[in-house]
């Protein structure tokens, strides 16, 4: 009996302790009355307006936990300075899921067009119709003159749509690449990511990893099936592969932390081509003096090996910016060359340079 009990308990994220809170459609200093047909209606689209949070379910959701994974409302939420502004744009009369989320945000006080897709939803996979959305948010980050971010976790295209799934790839690579050196824009790869969920965002400005994660034009399951050799995902689309070959730009521990790269990165970027990158203050005078890069130099040409003897390049780039503080590109990759941005008197500055201290 407890065996069949237990069987159809459902869990649940509720604190049944926790007294719920009613909406109130009540104008305030207004007589108290009986709620009628108005109010009623009122509170009516108010669950409508909730619904896109709670249609998920409590087992899709968990399943997104049990897997290390946030719902892409949570990625929203934690990326977002406040509340974010939803395009409801293909979402259905009854507003119960979309596979593609698209909106509007706020991050570090700039305006920021945004788009994720819901797992819980069809595996967040791509149709016609989302692939039309997609390409609309990408426009419109174009006409506002606002970065772009993507918070990518997606099967690839939506099998039973048949070619439609293809299409909508179609109109989406179209408006990403007439945005591409317009706008900035930074690419998060979430989860198990394959098909057109993978090749995609790599069109973008700066593509985020986290560890554990896998995006790639195919599984383990097909390269298995049609060459016989067993891979696993992280040795086929995993960050150690991505970021040796270029492919991804930042590896990061969690989605918490790409997220906050994400944050870390804007404040590098301007908002469109047709602006400077943003400028904060500094503490740090330019007329400091950079004695380390003089010990540096001397220590290294008066050895034995003279002009010969290679130097850690970072050390320089370290002094020369505000507060010794600069973001590394591709920090795994070819460690020869060194790819950074930082600042020198609160301006962004570009960093290129041959780091002769790798062979």
């Amino acid at each position: 009996m407890s065996k069949q009990r237990s069987r159809t308990l459902e869990p649940t994220l509720e604190n049944p302790f926790q007294k719920e809170n009613s909406q109130a459609f009540s104008v305030p200093g207004a007589i108290a009355s009986e709620p009628g047909l108005y109010e009623e209606s009122l509170k009516a689209a108010w669950q409508l307006q909730q619904k896109p949070f709670r249609a998920a379910g409590t087992k899709s959701i968990m399943r997104q936990h049990q897997k290390n994974r946030m719902t892409i409302w949570e990625r929203i939420n934690c990326l977002s300075d406040g509340p974010a502004t939803i395009f409801y744009q293909n979402w259905g009369p009854n507003l119960d899921g979309a596979s593609l989320v698209t909106g509007l945000i706020q991050v570090n006080g700039r305006d920021v067009a945004v788009y994720g897709h819901d797992f819980t939803v069809r595996a967040g996979s791509m149709d016609a119709t989302n692939g039309k959305k997609l390409a609309r948010l990408f426009e419109f980050a174009a006409q506002r003159k606002i970065p772009l971010v993507g918070l990518n976790d997606s099967a690839g295209a939506f099998i039973p749509a048949g070619v439609g799934g293809l299409d909508g790839y179609a109109d989406a690579f179209t408006a990403l690449r007439k945005i591409s050196g317009v706008v900035p824009s930074i690419m998060c790869m979430f989860g198990f990511n394959a098909g057109g969920g993978s090749y995609l965002p790599r069109q973008g400005s700066f593509l985020i990893q986290p560890n554990e994660t896998f995006f790639g034009l195919t599984g383990p399951g097909v390269v298995k099936s049609v060459l016989g050799e067993d891979v696993t995902p992280d040795e086929l689309g995993g960050p150690s592969v991505h970021s040796q070959s270029g492919v991804t730009d930042f590896v990061v521990r969690d989605e918490v932390a790409a997220l906050r790269k994400v944050r870390e990165l804007l404040n590098y970027l301007p908002s469109h081509s047709g602006e400077f990158a943003p400028v904060q203050s500094s503490s740090d005078p330019l007329s400091r003096k950079t004695w380390d890069i003089d010990i540096l130099l001397k220590q290294a040409f008066n050895s034995p090996t003279g002009f010969n003897t290679p130097i850690d390049i970072t050390i320089m780039i370290q002094q020369l910016c505000d507060h010794g503080d600069f973001l590394e590109i591709q920090p795994e990759r070819a460690r020869n060359t060194i790819t950074a941005l930082g600042r020198m008197g609160g301006n962004v500055v570009g960093f290129v340079a041959n780091n002769s201290s790798v062979a």
